[in-house]
């Protein structure tokens, strides 16, 4: 099994249990004629060694100054003709970063490279590692002493492949603390790098930067932690991590192979050896059991283009604009009544997907929108289906009465925001059942999601679905569903249903006045005491008056 569990330092490779991988790291100097190697077949216990090979540390720099190129390559050829139990070289690490210049002297993507392809070649060249992987070093991120850290990086990958190609990506990320949360986080950094992310999902910048063409290429985050001290405790933050690049490997083509914690050995701050809590949190991560494959992603099956439904000319019998009341939609929580995150315009209900696991399905958040919010295609309302830190499969269904015999179309403008796989869809149950998990396939419409060619991330677009009704109610179903834990929206506006027929329908829920339901009844209690006391007030009249009409 190709596991993507990882450690950063041999010492730790036994907590890896042989399910994925560990990061050694080597200072070899560029001496051509050193030929010392390293037997990395028994310390590894039984996980796939990840050699990272550096000129050194600070301050005599992770590869050489340019001129010591060709006897660094060589060095480095010596080392692995002299190593075993090893076919995964790095070269160097974080070459952006002022700390890894040899003789304080920067070193340029573009040189970078050189040394890279250098190296690569007479890896290449040593018998028995033909195939070997190696790697491009991993750009520092948020770091811009030697420029911007993406163009470094995509300078970088560039310049290698014209060099000679290049066989291995390296990628660093972390969290700015040790909150679990954070791996899920889109934050992102102050103008004029706002489009970046500040949190542990950095990779995904990195991933994305990669060049079209190296994008079978294999990656490996060799170095993630919390850019602090480990809190030694079993917080989730490990599980979480793993949960986020299993998830990346569920729906892109390039894979990331290796996700490893930074670092064992007792260095300094960033040493787990020692910290229970941490490893108990690695070892539950592992318990799932999370994989990678090299088989491509297969392309989503088109569905057949379904004909038209035949019919008559259409005419719009409902709308909903959901300008009206929104209740607490409280039937599923035991006699709950005031879940506030379950507010649904009246006439339509919630369902959703229950997950088991943290972050994997949780029930979504219902919620008006109200202006001046952008999420409000027209008028002052619309509804939203949310999810925090999670991912969310749910519907607001409504069924109406119809002719069966007649085409139905319904229609709404859909908006997504957020980029964790977030969809809307439309979907018509033409014999009236409200189970949305089991509804056939061909009665959902096209999906506005991240999937689509011309998504645009909160951009309206309307989406609709058109069925023959086959009982004298149907159900529609609004749909909202994001893949990845995260915060993912998405919103209703306008709907609208059609028929062929004159069809009977609910009749339009009345305009709520400011303030929902409570005010409505307020409102209704008011006018009854008004007329209450004009009731009073005529009574009187009367009795008086008659009282004046006695004879004296």
């Amino acid at each position: 099994m190709k596991y993507i569990y990882g450690i950063h330092g041999i010492e730790g490779s036994h907590i890896v249990n042989g399910k994925g991988w560990v990061v050694a790291t080597e200072e070899l100097g560029h001496d051509p004629t050193n030929t010392n190697g390293v037997d990395y077949r028994q310390i590894a216990n039984g996980a796939t060694v990840i050699a990272r090979l550096n000129n050194g540390y600070e301050p005599n720099g992770t590869i050489p100054i340019p001129s010591e190129y060709p006897n660094f390559a060589q060095r480095v050829q010596n080392f692995v003709r002299e190593s075993f139990g090893c076919h995964h070289w790095v070269i160097g690490c974080e070459p952006n970063l002022s700390r890894e210049r040899p003789s304080n002297q920067p070193i340029l993507p573009e040189s970078y490279a050189e040394c890279y392809s250098m190296c690569k070649q007479k890896i290449h060249d040593v018998l028995g590692h033909e195939n070997d992987v190696v790697c491009m070093a991993a750009v520092g991120p948020w770091n811009v002493e030697t420029g911007d850290w993406i163009d470094y990086f995509v300078r970088m990958l560039s310049y290698a492949e014209i060099q000679g190609g290049v066989s291995g990506i390296c990628v660093h990320t972390y969290s700015h603390g040790t909150d679990p949360q954070l791996i899920f986080s889109d934050q992102t950094m102050d103008p004029p790098y706002n489009d970046r992310y500040y949190q542990f999902r950095a990779y995904v910048n990195f991933m994305h930067a990669i060049p079209e063409t190296l994008r079978d290429v294999p990656v490996y985050i060799t170095e993630t932690d919390q850019n602090e001290p480990w809190a030694d405790t079993n917080s989730g933050w490990v599980q979480n991590a793993y949960m986020e690049i299993d998830a990346w490997n569920q729906i892109n083509v390039q894979k990331i192979r290796c996700l490893a914690l930074y670092r064992w050995p007792s260095y300094d701050q960033y040493a787990i050896n020692g910290k229970q809590g941490v490893i108990d949190d690695f070892l539950l991560a592992q318990q799932n059991s999370y994989t990678w494959t090299d088989e491509p992603v297969e392309p989503p099956i088109e569905p057949p283009v379904e004909p038209p439904i035949p019919g008559g000319e259409m005419t719009i019998i409902f709308e909903d604009g959901f300008e009206g009341a929104f209740y607490y939609a409280d039937d599923k929580y035991s006699g709950d009544t005031d879940v506030s995150e379950l507010e649904c315009p009246v006439g339509w209900k919630p369902d959703w997907v229950q997950g088991t696991e943290p972050g994997i399905n949780n029930r979504p958040e219902y919620k008006p929108k109200i202006k001046p919010q952008p999420e409000v295609y027209e008028g002052e309302r619309a509804v939203g289906i949310h999810s925090t830190f999670s991912s969310h499969d749910g519907v607001i269904y409504r069924q109406f009465d119809v002719t069966p015999g007649a085409k139905i179309k319904a229609s709404v403008m859909a908006m997504g925001k957020g980029d964790g796989g977030a969809g809307m869809v439309v979907g018509i149950d033409p014999t009236g059942g409200i189970d949305f998990k089991n509804l056939d396939p061909a009665y959902w419409g096209e999906w506005w999601s991240t999937d689509v060619p011309d998504w645009v991330e909160a951009a309206w677009a309307n989406i609709s679905k058109e069925v023959i009704a086959n009982a004298p109610k149907i159900t529609v179903f609004l749909r909202s569903n994001s893949r990845f834990p995260n915060n993912n929206t998405g919103h209703f506006d306008n709907f609208v249903l059609e028929s062929d027929k004159d069809d009977p329908v609910d009749p339009p829920v009345p305009p709520t006045p400011p303030g929902g339901l409570v005010a409505q009844i307020q409102e209704i209690r008011t006018d009854l005491e008004d007329a209450l006391d004009k009731l009073d007030v005529l009574e009187s009249t009367i009795i008086d008056g008659a009282i004046m009409a006695l004879p004296v």
